[in-house]
């Protein structure tokens, strides 16, 4: 909540599809790339009943993970009773930062502090991306319970996370994961 990193968000129908657009607290459109459209949590959360949530965009480190749909159309990280199924559970476990249910209540957002490699960022077959600029989350404040209250450093977690989703030795990776 201390960072100067977060809007607001309204739904939007783009090209036919429902979507989150980033609001600054001035009203207009926020932008990743331009800090004069960001806020303290204090001044976005006086603006909230406008809008249909708050997020908070990626910059100076700050990174996030995103578990959801598998491109199967299933959703294997909470499963029909609310609780977290084991592919959940595993990276909760192996990724120790903030975890929240997300908006949709099917999936999983973690906050955390580090730098991603270059390259892909998503794995629709798993349902998992990774971001650390130029995009935003969506903050629900519907903390995973056992998991740290604030975004913390996992910069070698997360390396271990891109290595085994993206990298060539996916075994090595996935044994380090826990380190």
């Amino acid at each position: 909540k201390k960072l100067d990193q977060w809007v607001l968000w309204r739904y939007e129908e783009r090209e036919g599809k429902r979507t989150k657009v980033p609001y600054s607290i001035t009203g207009y459109k926020a932008q990743s790339d331009n800090p004069r459209t960001l806020a303290k949590y204090d001044q976005v959360m006086q603006r909230m009943k406008d809008y249909d949530g708050i997020g908070i965009m990626f910059a100076n480190n700050l990174c996030g993970i995103d578990l959801d749909h598998h491109s199967d159309g299933q959703n294997l990280y909470i499963d029909s009773t609310g609780h977290l199924t084991t592919d959940a559970q595993f990276w909760v476990s192996s990724i120790p930062t903030y975890w929240e249910v997300s908006p949709s209540g099917e999936g999983l957002h973690a906050l955390g502090f580090g730098q991603l490699p270059e390259g892909r960022r998503q794995d629709d077959k798993q349902g998992v991306a990774l971001y650390d600029r130029g995009r935003f989350f969506t903050v629900t404040g519907k903390h995973i319970e056992g998991t740290p209250e604030d975004a913390i450093d996992c910069q070698n977690e997360l390396t271990a996370m891109y290595s085994w989703l993206f990298g060539n030795d996916q075994k090595s990776a996935c044994a380090n994961i826990n380190t």
